[in-house]
């Protein structure tokens, strides 16, 4: 253990610390600064920036024994009375064009999530990680289908996921690929959770269970911060009870089809292998979509 003495938020402390513990981690779970955030477990999101004797570092980056003698400022060192004190800006979403999801019916095809042979295996082993794993004829446990449905119901993409969630049927729209993401064992369950989805106009929803709008565009709360929380707390609560095991569920969800991420992606591209670009399986057009 190595002794470091630094100030946090305007207050001194002194702590023993493990030589490899990262600064994010002190300040979360020694100092309970959770603000600090670990959003990507890659060092790209800057979600865990502090600022370090002046300076905006990354502090998955930093160890906390680099910080000895220095100060650091958190995002609740900028917060007033507890609440940040810059002005949320005003936004006019109604007079900027949106991304709007077809009809619900169009995604409440069970034959559309249904697919044999199996697609590409993806194994999870943190919120945003995963590895490639091998593909087997039937779901095995810990697998559900995963398909990524465009917002217009033309194409899907087909995989596997394997570590995230046990579920029979959900499906949100709070994606990087701003697309549709359906998860689940059956096929008709994933079809039910992708019509409320659409029905909504895009959040999230468990088949025949919690369900919640993302009234902007299906990406983003209306109502504010506070309600914004709520909704992710029950998301986290319902996304556990289903097995979720990690510690960050609106992560894993918004990056399961982002494409810069390792290591294989659900994408508008197809099921594709980030670091060699190499598309392992391409998206399938949905015939119950007329072709343009």
């Amino acid at each position: 253990m190595v002794q470091i003495n630094l100030t946090v938020d305007g207050a001194k402390v002194s702590d023993d610390v493990e030589p490899r513990m990262l600064l994010v981690f002190y300040l979360r779970e020694k100092l309970g600064k959770t603000g600090t955030v670990i959003g990507c477990d890659t060092s790209n999101c800057g979600a865990c920036t502090v600022h370090l004797n002046g300076r905006s570092v990354k502090s998955c980056n930093v160890l906390a024994v680099q910080a000895d003698g220095a100060e650091v400022t958190t995002i609740e060192g900028l917060a007033q009375d507890g609440k940040l004190h810059a002005r949320t800006p005003e936004i006019p979403w109604g007079e900027l064009p949106g991304y709007p999801l077809a009809p619900p019916e169009t995604f409440a095809d069970p034959s559309i999530y249904a697919v044999e042979p199996q697609g590409p295996v993806m194994r999870y082993e943190s919120a945003v990680i995963n590895r490639a794993a091998e593909a087997s004829e039937e779901l095995q446990p810990g697998q559900v289908h995963a398909a990524l449905v465009a917002r217009d119901g033309s194409w899907v993409t087909h995989g596997v996921i394997e570590g995230l969630m046990d579920v029979d049927g959900f499906a949100t729209t709070a994606t990087t690929s701003l697309e549709l993401l359906v998860l689940g064992r059956e096929p008709s369950a994933m079809a039910r959770a992708a019509a409320r989805v659409a029905e909504m106009g895009g959040g999230f929803a468990f088949d025949r269970g919690w369900s919640a709008p993302l009234e902007i565009d299906g990406l983003i709360v209306a109502g504010g911060f506070g309600r914004a929380l709520l909704v992710e707390k029950e998301l986290t609560r319902h996304m556990a009870a289903n097995g979720y095991p990690f510690h960050d569920p609106l992560y894993s969800l918004l990056f399961a089809s982002g494409d810069f991420l390792p290591e294989v992606r659900l994408t508008p591209r197809g099921v594709l292998e980030v670091k060699t670009r190499t598309v392992l399986e391409a998206p399938s057009r949905i015939d119950t979509v007329p072709a343009p």
